[in-house]
C-alpha cells in the first residue's frame, strides 16, 4: 500500500501524466506505446481471443461477462452458441439464455423468458450485485471465487488499486467495473466494462470498453477510476429478481415514458447503492492466494495474501 501512494505521489508531483487528455483512447501510436510486456498488461492480450461490443445498450453488464470468460476459460468450459457451433465461444446472449445459466439467471439475477424481458424494463440493465449473480450463473464456483465490491467511501484509491493489480497480474484473474461515464469526462451513464492493463508510469488502467460503437479502449487514472465507481446507482439495491415481477408496467406505460422509471423503481422500492467492481479469481487446491476480508463498513476487499503466495512458490521449487 506505501508503495502504491508513493507511486501516485509521484504521478501527481511529477504530473507524468498531465500531457495527455483523459480518457486517453487507444486509437494512436502514443496510447498503444503504453502497454508493454509485463504482466501488468497480460489482460489486454488475453482479452484479444473473444471480446464483442455489447449487442443492446442495456447488455454491457453480459457483454464484459462474456469477454472475461473467453479470455479466461477453456474451450471446454465455454458454452456453444448456435450461431459458433461446433466452436465454443461466449456471447452476451449465452449469459442469460445458455443451457447451463438460464434457469440460475432466472432464479438469482433476472426473470428472461419469452413474455418477460427484465434487462430491457425499468430499472433497465444490471446492478452490480445482479452482475455478480450473473457471473456466479456462468462460471463454475467450485474453481473461480466471485467477488463483488461496492466502492463507497470506506474504500481508497490505494486499496481499488492493489486490487485491481493483483487481479490483472494474475493469470486466474480478471476484473470489471460498474462505473458512471460521467466522472471520466464521457458522455452516458452507468456502465460495466473489463480493466485488463495497468501503467505504472502514468498510474493509468486501461478499460476494454464493451460499446466498441461509442469508443475504442482508454486509459483512465487510477484516482478517476476510483472517483468513478465511488458514485451512486439511485435503483442499486432491490429485490430481485422477484420486486420486478410484481410491478403493471402496462399500467405505469399508460401514464407516459417520462414517468415510467421513477414509478416502477418507486413500487420496486429500489435503495440507492455505491457502485463499484467484480473480481473473478481461480482458487488455489492447495493454497488460496485470495484473501477476501471486509472493510470498516463492510465492502469487500480482495488482498494478496503474501505469506500464503511466498509457501505456495516455495513448495513449487
Amino acid at each position: 500500500m506505501i508503495f502504491f501512494s508513493f507511486v501516485a505521489f509521484l504521478s501527481m508531483v511529477l504530473g507524468s501524466h498531465d500531457d495527455v487528455s483523459y480518457p486517453y483512447y487507444l486509437d494512436t501510436p502514443a496510447a498503444f506505446a503504453w502497454i508493454g510486456e509485463d504482466a501488468e498488461f497480460q489482460d489486454f492480450f488475453a482479452m484479444q481471443k473473444g471480446c464483442d461490443a455489447q449487442p443492446t445498450q442495456v447488455y454491457c453488464s453480459a457483454a464484459s461477462l462474456a469477454c472475461v470468460l473467453n479470455s479466461l476459460l477453456d474451450d471446454s468450459e465455454l458454452p456453444t452458441d448456435p450461431i459458433y457451433s461446433p466452436y465454443t465461444y461466449a456471447t452476451a446472449d449465452d449469459m442469460f439464455f445458455g443451457n447451463d445459466s438460464a434457469t440460475c439467471v432466472n432464479d438469482n439475477v433476472v426473470r428472461m423468458d419469452e413474455d418477460f424481458n427484465g434487462v430491457w424494463l425499468a430499472p433497465y440493465g444490471l446492478t452490480l450485485d445482479q452482475a455478480t449473480e450473473l457471473v456466479k450463473c456462468n462460471i463454475d464456483t467450485a474453481l473461480y471465487t466471485v467477488v463483488g465490491v461496492h466502492v463507497d467511501e470506506s474504500v481508497t484509491v490505494d486499496e481499488v488499486r492493489a486490487d485491481f493489480i493483483t487481479a490483472i497480474e494474475e493469470k486466474g484473474g480478471r476484473v470489471f467495473i460498474n462505473f458512471h461515464r460521467s466522472a471520466i469526462g464521457q458522455d452516458g451513464g452507468g456502465h460495466f466494462s473489463p480493466v485488463v492493463a495497468y501503467n505504472e508510469d502514468h498510474d493509468a488502467f486501461l478499460v476494454y470498453d464493451v460499446a466498441k460503437y461509442k469508443f475504442p479502449p482508454y486509459w483512465v487514472p487510477a484516482e478517476d477510476m476510483h472517483a468513478a465507481m465511488q458514485t451512486v446507482d439511485s435503483c442499486g439495491s432491490w429485490d430481485f429478481p422477484i420486486a420486478q415481477t410484481l410491478v403493471n408496467y402496462t399500467l405505469l406505460d399508460s401514464a407516459g415514458k417520462p414517468n415510467l422509471y421513477s414509478k416502477a423503481t418507486e413500487a420496486m422500492n429500489c435503495e440507492p447503492a455505491y457502485r463499484g467492481f467484480i473480481v473473478v479469481a481461480q482458487v488455489e487446491t492447495a493454497d488460496e492466494l485470495w484473501d477476501v476480508v471486509e472493510g470498516e463498513n463492510g465492502a469487500s476487499i480482495i488482498k494478496v495474501s503474501i505469506l500464503l503466495l511466498v509457501g505456495a512458490i516455495a513448495m513449487m521449487m
